[in-house]
């Protein structure tokens, strides 16, 4: 009985996404190219880790036996939060589209017992402060490390101007390392995450050591007191475990 309350839970809350969420951010402002995205959360309990996989597994058998049209992209980090990114190239209408699909289809995988916290967020890309090398090949990436930077409350022109001066200097330096920039929309505080994408965690590093006279460089730009605190956090792809809708 209790696995199976855990289950419904469990896919009500991936049918329903965004009912516990925070207020819209401000820095939701972008320009005509971003897509929003939908980032999904599971903290999985411990020792729960390959029964967690066996339950993705079904949930991709099942979304691909119905017809399921969003792409999912699966990373997990150290401590074990798997993170399930979900492009919405449509906006708030494939939200609302991808409910009534869990709503038509509640069968989905078996996650009882594997989950301990679900949690979830909106967000847009950032292109006009990103950086994308020339040559740059997304599907090189298995590792990435996201720096989320909250902001102060006043401070959301001045984090703008700070991105993009960052993503300016890659670009006026040649930089190989690609820079990848969101904001949120819904979900929590008012932040950006830079994601820094990476064969390797070894291959990161040694870019990151590379990267440090241009970071020093820019240091005096950045206004005080406009960054409340940042979270570092590192991202390892689970190719196996994505979903590609079919053509």
């Amino acid at each position: 009985m209790i696995k199976h309350i855990t289950k419904y839970v469990f896919c009500f809350l991936l049918g329903l996404p965004f009912v516990l969420m925070g207020p819209t951010a401000a820095d939701a402002q972008t320009n005509d190219d971003s897509v929003m995205l939908m980032r999904m959360y599971m903290q999985i309990a411990p020792g729960q880790r390959d029964a967690w996989v066996e339950g993705r597994q079904q949930q991709i058998t099942h979304r691909r036996e119905h017809g399921y049209s969003w792409g999912e992209r699966v990373t997990i980090s150290e401590d074990n939060v798997v993170r399930m990114s979900i492009r919405l190239p449509n906006g708030f209408s494939d939200i609302e589209a991808r409910r009534a699909w869990f709503r038509d289809n509640p069968s989905d995988g078996n996650f009882a017992n594997t989950v301990s916290r679900v949690w979830n967020e909106l967000a847009r890309t950032r292109l006009e402060l990103s950086y994308r090398p020339d040559g740059y090949e997304p599907g090189m990436s298995n590792f990435q490390q996201e720096r989320r930077v909250y902001r102060a409350p006043g401070h959301r022109q001045a984090m703008r101007d700070f991105m993009a001066s960052v993503s300016a200097a890659f670009e006026e330096a040649g930089i190989a390392q690609a820079r990848f920039v969101s904001s949120g929309v819904m979900g929590g505080s008012p932040h950006y995450s830079i994601f820094y994408p990476a064969e390797s965690a070894a291959a990161y590093y040694d870019a990151r050591e590379a990267l440090q006279p241009i970071f020093e460089s820019l240091r005096g730009e950045r206004t005080p007191g406009a960054v409340q605190r940042t979270v570092v956090r590192n991202w390892t792809r689970l190719r196996d475990l994505d979903f590609v809708p079919e053509d």
